[in-house]
């Protein structure tokens, strides 16, 4: 332990994981850094994020959770209907009787936004255009690692970069494996859409229909703005090609 509080801790990757874990760090006084590879400016997070009982009691305990309460949707009920718009399951998503914590949903940048604050309340660096590049030398005395052109120490070293994990490649040659599901989501209002009932952007809604299945949710607090999105299957594409299909407004 005396090692970690000297060297510190380096965390990859500036996403939710990592500056929930710098967070966490910063709580028991251990020195961290976040090396994130894009700007400062590059956040295009576009899409929500669920926050399970659980997930409220861990953002509770390293004090985020009452800073994003009020601009998250809270909701009980997760519905799956048919077609012919009958209700064929209702899970109960959240009770605070039975958990002590409530669901929430926000839009992602909404909840990167208010911890990357909270990094910067706590003195707690993160470098920006500073891509992890490889591991130099990995022994009892700590990490040294190249980040751009720079190699740097740290004590222990922790990959938060994502599905495309550079450091991942330094542990395992395991890849993530693709599902073959594609997904295709985008927001619309709820107000001038003629509902045929209000168990369809009250919760957490799927619509299982012959073309497919097609769920949505509140993304903001008062439930003004829905995310719609459905899935298909799609031939896997490698980093580049899934940037290049999503650039293509014709592909769509």
């Amino acid at each position: 332990m005396d090692k970690v509080h000297k060297s510190g801790v380096a965390i990859i990757g500036a996403g939710l994981s990592g500056t929930a874990l710098a967070l966490a760090l910063s709580q028991k006084s251990i020195p961290c850094q976040i090396y994130e590879a894009r700007s400062a400016d590059a956040d295009v997070l576009t899409s929500g994020v669920v926050l399970t009982p659980n997930g409220c009691r861990v953002l509770d305990e390293i004090g985020v959770l009452s800073r994003i309460e009020a601009k998250s949707f809270l909701f009980k009920q997760s519905i799956i209907k048919d077609g012919e718009d009958k209700t064929i399951a209702t899970t109960d998503v959240s009770s605070r009787d039975k958990k002590g914590y409530p669901a929430y949903r926000l839009y992602r940048l909404t909840l990167l936004k208010e911890m990357k604050k909270m990094l910067v309340e706590r003195n707690v660096p993160i470098h920006y255009d500073a891509k992890f590049e490889k591991i130099i030398s990995d022994t009892a005395d700590g990490v040294s690692f190249q980040v751009g052109n720079e190699v740097n120490h740290a004590a222990i070293i922790v990959g938060s970069d994502g599905i495309h994990s550079t450091l991942r490649r330094y542990l395992t040659d395991r890849a993530p494996a693709y599902t073959g599901l594609f997904c295709v989501y985008g927001h619309i209002p709820t107000s001038p859409i003629n509902w045929p009932d209000k168990d369809f952007y009250t919760g957490s809604c799927t619509v299982l229909g012959k073309p497919g299945s097609l769920f949505m949710v509140p993304e903001v607090a008062d439930g003004t703005t829905l995310m719609v999105g459905t899935q298909f299957p799609y031939p896997e594409q490698d980093r580049e090609g899934w940037q290049t299909y999503a650039a293509s407004q014709i592909a769509f």
